[in-house]
């Protein structure tokens, strides 16, 4: 996405379309996600008729520059060589591949071997048979009455070729896993704990149990069952936290932290210990409840505090497919789950006899794993 912003276009060269956006405080920025991804304009209102026109330009006729794109290839060659340098971002990424398959586009890692191909006319092509507005969604912040911005939009998109194939969708995935232990040596005296299995689908009738079942396990450091034993009371780990993903297809659950190398199995046993007890004892109080739901509720004053956040999040829902009124939906969903009833989904969504625990870190000072038969030691650089 980077080569698409910086590439310039077919009619203005990188640095004239730097100049030209320059001249306006105007900022034109991409995103790529995992489903959707993001071409967006700021800048003032006095400026949009002539904003608009270099934004519509870059995306429909981008140059993707060689120069630039080798400088931004170049980039992300470095980054590569230096991903191995945190040993929770090596955890991640090897606990997605041994969840999902390493050739799995939910955990597939770009490489020097997949970068150094790309070239100018790749991009080009793939922008050919990708873009076009039957695959847009289109928004904007403006002050302007609806209809008048769209008499703004029309004209660049009047003549805009339709006829693009509709994108393959990733296999289903099966939501099968094997429970196990995995082991990445990294000479280092802190250990990086990722452990978990499959989550869930976005649209599970479950979805807001879940969601405060999570908070309540992890969903934060302070507050949660795991951060108020491993890091109030027992002093393990300084930041750790959980998260359940529930996306078009199944998402993972995590349970992510680093504590001393030395502690490792320890850690691993309480967070298993602590998610089991959860689990079987049904103890979740009101009071972690009405606590868990105040931090979620708290948390979308930050999401939708500006209006950029605000039409973003539209245009996300409105791809997921929520109603228009879902952020309110959601925090009624939220305020409406009861003690009983989340109680009763937790053995349902939440297996921690079944994790697959994968560890980062030095063999040397984790003896206890030694004991483990069924630990098996991968390489760093595994994908």
């Amino acid at each position: 996405m980077n080569a698409w912003r910086t590439g310039g276009t077919q009619g203005l060269t990188p640095s004239e379309l730097d100049a030209k956006l320059d001249m306006m405080a105007a900022q034109i920025t991409p995103q790529a996600g995992q489903e959707l991804s993001f071409l967006t304009l700021k800048c003032l209102q006095k400026d949009v008729t002539r904003a608009l026109p270099l934004f519509f330009d870059l995306l429909r006729q981008p140059r993707f520059d060689p120069e630039r794109l080798q400088v931004i290839k170049k980039n992300k060659i470095t980054a590569i060589q230096r991903r191995n340098e945190s040993s929770l971002e090596i955890a991640s990424r090897e606990f997605l591949q041994g969840l999902y398959g390493p050739d799995s586009p939910y955990a597939w890692q770009y490489t020097e071997q997949t970068i150094a191909p790309i070239d100018t006319k790749m991009l080009l092509d793939f922008h050919a048979r990708h873009v076009a507005p039957r695959q847009l969604i289109i928004a904007s912040t403006s002050p302007d009455p609806a209809d008048e911005f769209w008499s703004r939009i029309k004209p660049h998109v009047a003549e805009w070729n339709h006829n693009v194939p509709d994108a393959v969708p990733p296999k289903p995935i099966e939501k099968e896993w094997t429970p196990g232990w995995a082991v990445v040596q990294k000479d280092d005296s802190q250990s990086a704990i990722v452990m978990g299995h499959f989550g869930e689908k976005r649209f599970n009738p479950d979805k807001y149990k879940i969601i405060l079942a999570n908070e309540i396990l992890g969903g934060s450091t302070f507050g949660s069952r795991l951060g108020k034993r491993l890091r109030t009371e027992l002093g393990l780990v300084y930041s750790l936290g959980s998260s359940f993903g529930l996306g078009t297809d199944y998402e993972s659950f995590r349970i992510s932290t680093r504590t001393n190398a030395a502690k490792t199995l320890t850690v691993v046993n309480e967070i298993k210990n602590i998610v089991t007890e959860m689990v079987n004892r049904h103890d979740i109080t009101d009071g972690e409840l009405a606590a868990a739901k105040e931090r979620i509720l708290n948390r979308l004053v930050f999401d939708f505090e500006q209006p950029f956040k605000i039409v973003t999040g539209r245009v996300l829902y409105d791809h997921y497919g929520y109603p228009p009124n879902y952020v309110a939906l959601y925090q009624k969903k939220i305020e409406e789950v009861t003690l009983s009833e989340i109680n009763a989904v937790l053995g349902t969504y939440f297996f921690p006899d079944r994790f697959r625990v994968m560890i980062v870190g030095d063999l040397a000072r984790m003896p206890d794993l030694n004991d483990k038969e069924s630990v098996v030691e991968i390489p760093l650089d595994w994908e």
